[in-house]
């Protein structure tokens, strides 16, 4: 994860609404969590129109969320 970037966990039945031009994934590089619920997605600048209602996450926050497995981000 690039410290530069910007991340928001975005709910998985908002997928369809993803305007994946202003992200740096695309579908097949989303990161979701291990019930399939949520994935995380990355950018460098203003916030994408489509994802302004989301949490922001820095870097060391977004690791913290992830690498904590009460979050469901990965098994224990």
């Amino acid at each position: 994860m690039d410290k530069n970037y910007t991340y928001i966990v975005v709910n998985s039945n908002d997928l369809d609404y993803i305007n994946f031009n202003q992200i740096i994934e695309n579908k097949n590089s989303l990161r979701y969590n291990l019930t399939k619920t949520e994935f995380i997605v990355k950018f460098k600048g203003d916030t994408p129109t489509d994802l302004k209602q989301y949490k922001k996450f820095t870097h060391s926050e977004i690791l913290v969320l992830i690498n904590n497995p009460e979050n469901g981000w990965i098994k224990i």
